[in-house]
Order: structure tokens, then sequence, then C-alpha cells
């Protein structure tokens, strides 16, 4: 494929693409080149308290938390050469087709006083109350069941609602009526702009609180001129942040690039994870996507406080470092439940639930009150006490890794996973050549004294229905005298040779 025709289909106005597109012709993905010819959709998701994952976490005291002074994200992978249309070709440098432009935050108020600042400032992060509520019956559906299981789970649903709205959009059909009705949207262009809205509204850099969110789009570059669909492209890169990449998967410089860029957009937290992910030869296209998050309390933990204590887990009790520190602040008393919020400066919050003595906190999520208390974009309305509250707080450094396909097919999304039913014919190839067959996520969630620091990406690989067509090419040229027959039921009812046509 010419990436000076990737390069257009990205970076062009859409409604100037689509004024001047006629309508695309449907035909078999050209798997010219390909071994096994595969759809890797990695949509690969960062969340900002973690996505889900199950494992042991760990309790001793993480290291490296950089608060706000997290160094800016590279946007462009490391080891990545270009940034405009060029050729990049098999064992070459992965070439930059399209950078993305993230969004502008308001600086928060130098002189907090100054009301109209501060207004400007909340409203730049605050959700309209029609994302708010259709993300509200998509809460309440998938964090129980992103929290089944047992042991340690820590699941970031923003980050999976962004994965599928990124996977609705080269989806169609039943396909991607499954995903809409999941995410609680009745079309894809109003889940689109809610998408937007809700990435550019999530987005902070302000010094204090880090979340910064980021999409990017790996295609090959050996493929015929229409194999990806363009609009798609510039949906994702105008609505997704997407910036685009192109070279050859399954070489070194493209797994380079990409776990570079998944480093750079998780701030080193994934390391080890990161280094698992490797584009095979046969990847068609990847989507990816990531979200970094790092925010000091606002009344922090002192040091000097921290101390061992007894943590009693479901397996047995077990010492950990406990941080200990007394607040004013507001505490929720429900009868199977408290709850607390602790801030994060210049807004944001971690919720806390302590479960009632012999409540299992799943079984907690069942109710109504408690995902309420968990998940409402805020606390306004529920009965809340303010006090000097003494809280303990364990410590903890998470890492933990799941597969996401029994997940999502509880949750509705069922074709995109069934090779006779899936249709992603939105990015490339016809209804049922692509289907998703690998979901896995990893992800990182620690706290200390200071506060939070997290990361996580999802990937979803998808690879075709039935095989690809067999690499040997033959050429049959019928110049010569040949033999013929005509079968009917199994029997030979004409048969000749042909010495002159």
């Amino acid at each position: 494929m010419k990436k000076e025709d990737i390069y257009n289909g990205i970076t062009d106005i859409r409604a100037d693409l689509v004024e001047s597109a006629g309508q695309r012709r449907k035909k078999p993905f050209p798997w010219r080149g390909v071994v096994a010819a595969c759809l890797a959709l990695a949509l690969i998701a960062g969340g900002t308290l973690a996505a889900l994952s199950r494992g042991s976490g760990r309790s001793e005291a993480p290291s490296g938390y950089t608060g706000g002074d997290a160094s800016e994200p590279p946007t462009k992978p490391a080891g990545v050469s270009g940034g405009s249309p060029g050729s990049s070709g098999s064992g070459n440098p992965v070439a930059e087709l399209c950078g993305a432009v993230f969004p502008q935050a308001v600086p928060y108020p130098e002189d907090e006083r100054d009301a109209a600042a501060w207004e400007d400032y909340q409203a730049e992060h605050r959700l309209s109350p029609d994302v708010a509520e259709a993300l509200g019956g998509y809460l309440h559906a998938a964090v129980p069941a992103l929290l089944d299981g047992s042991g340690n789970a820590v699941c970031s649903p923003v980050s999976v609602f962004t994965a599928l709205a990124m996977l609705g959009e080269t989806a169609r059909g039943e396909t991607r009526a499954q995903i809409l009705e999941l995410l609680g949207f009745e079309d894809v262009e109003t889940l689109r702009a809610a998408t937007a809205e809700l990435m550019t509204d999530l987005y902070n850099d302000d010094g204090a609180e880090v979340v910064r969110l980021a999409s990017s789009l790996w295609l090959r570059d050996d493929v015929g001129e229409d194999a990806y669909n363009k609009e798609t492209l510039a949906t994702l890169a105008g609505d997704y942040y997407a910036s685009a990449y192109a070279g050859t998967p399954g070489t070194e410089e493209m797994d380079d690039a990409l776990q570079g860029w998944l480093n750079g957009q998780t701030g080193g937290l994934l390391r080890d994870s990161v280094e698992k992910v490797k584009l095979q030869p046969d990847t068609v296209a990847a989507l990816a996507s990531a979200v970094y998050f790092s925010g000091k309390w606002h009344q922090g933990f002192r040091e000097e406080n921290t101390r061992r204590m007894t943590f009693h887990a479901p397996g047995g009790d077990r010492e950990a470092d406990f941080m200990n520190g007394v607040f004013t602040i507001y505490y929720y008393p429900f009868e199977d439940f408290t709850g607390v919020e602790l801030a994060f400066e210049l807004g944001g919050a971690m919720r806390l639930i302590l479960p009632r003595e012999g409540t299992d906190p799943r079984v907690l999520l069942k109710s109504a009150e408690a995902r309420d208390f968990l998940l409402s974009p805020d606390l306004n309305g529920t009965v809340g006490r303010e006090a000097r509250v003494s809280l303990s707080l364990p410590k903890f450094d998470v890492t933990c890794d799941a597969d996401l396909i029994g997940v999502l097919q509880s949750l509705g999304v069922t074709d995109a996973f069934d090779p006779g039913a899936a249709d992603l014919s939105g990015l490339a190839g016809l209804p049922g050549e692509i289907y998703i067959q690998t979901a896995i996520h990893s992800v990182r969630v620690k706290t200390d004294e200071k506060g939070c620091e997290a990361a996580a990406y999802t990937v979803m690989m998808g690879v075709p229905t039935s095989p690809p067509p067999p690499e040997e090419r033959v050429d049959l040229v019928f110049d010569r005298p040949f033999l013929f027959s005509v079968m009917e039921e199994g029997v030979p009812i004409f048969a000749g040779v042909v010495s002159e046509p």
C-alpha cells in the first residue's frame, strides 16, 4: 500500500474525504505476502486505575513513584524514523505517517480565588450529563464481570470502553451492534462523539496529576492500495487521537517501535510485559490505545507512620506495610460496608469500600448501593458524615494478566470472537474474513504514601476465519493440444482432445 494514500486517508478532513470518495469496492483482503493473514487488532488500552487483571499482588513498597513529575512520554516511538510519508520497506525503520495532536489542557488556575478560571478548569474535566448517563449502564454491567473470579483483580472500565469503541469502528453488522449494546449507545456516531469527549475530558497534565490517553495505528506497507478503509483510518485519527505508523510486521524494527510506543505512553510501568508484545509476520494492522495515570494524594500519608500490620487474606493472615494517617474527611456508613474517598491534588479521587466483616467484596458488588458508591460520577446525595478519620491502608503494587474473551462474551460481545459470525470489514477485508482469536490484558497499579501510579494495555489479535491461499503459484497456459471431459453426476458425458481450438 502506498504510504501517501494511507497518510492522506488519515489526515484528510473526513467531510472532504466522504464527499470525494466513491463507493468502496468490496473484495477479499489482498493477503499478498502474508503467511497466515492475521489482522491483529491490538487494542492496547491502559486504565486510570488499571485494567482487567487477576493474579498475586506484592505488598512491598513500590519504588520510582513519579507523581506529577513524570517525564513527558514521547508521541513518536523510540527508534522510529520519519514523520512524513515515505517508503519503509522490509528491514528499514518504521515510518511515522501521522502524528496525533493531543488535547490542550486548561491550566490550573494560578489564583484559586479566581471563580471564572476555576469554573473553566472544572468544566474542562466534566463529562456532559448525556455521556455520564450512558456510561452508567455500561459500568454497572461491566465492572462486576471484570472483577469476577478469585484473588486480586483490578480493572479499568474506561480502558475497556475505549478499546471496544475502537473495535466498534472496525466492525459492521451484528458484530458492531453487540458492542454498541454493551457500551450503551444506539449508533456508532454517538459513541464516537462520546469517546472523543471522554478522552479529551480525562486528559490532564497540570503538574500534580497526569492522565494521558494515546492511540496508534500500525499498518503493513506491502499490501494493495485498497486494502484499508480510508474513512475508518481518518476516524481513528480524528476522534481517537491515533498516530499512524507503517512498516514490516515480524521485524525487529517494527517490534521495537511498537514496544517503544507502549513503554513511552505507559510511563515504563509495564516493561516486562511489553517485551512480550510482538507483531507476527502475518499481521495486517494493529490498533493500540494506552492510558497512564499518576496522581498525588491531596492529604498524603507520612512515611514515618507506615508500619507492618496483619492483613487477613482469604488464604490466611500475612504481614504487610500499612500507611496510617488521620484525616478530616467524609465517611459513608452503609449497612454492609463503609465507604471513604481519598482525594488527589487538584481533582480526582480513590474511593475505598470496606465490607462488613465476613462479607465477600465480590458478593457486595451485586448490591446497587455498593456499585453506586464505587462508580457514580459524584457522591452528591449520598449521606456522609464528616469526621476525623483514622485510616490504615496497605500499600500495594499489583501486576497481573488476564484473558478477556470469556468476560466480553459473558457481556454479550460474542460475534467478534466467532469465526462464523465476525464482521470486522470496517477496517479491511470482507465480512467473515477476520475474527478476534486472542484478547489479553496486562496491568500494574501501585500506591504509596505520596499517591497512585497505574498503567495497562489490552491486546486483541485477529486471525483469518479460513486458511489463506498457499504461497506456491502455478501458471497453466493451455497453448498446446489438451484433453477435456464434461462430467454429470460423476459420469463423463463428453470427453475429447483439442488439437486446434
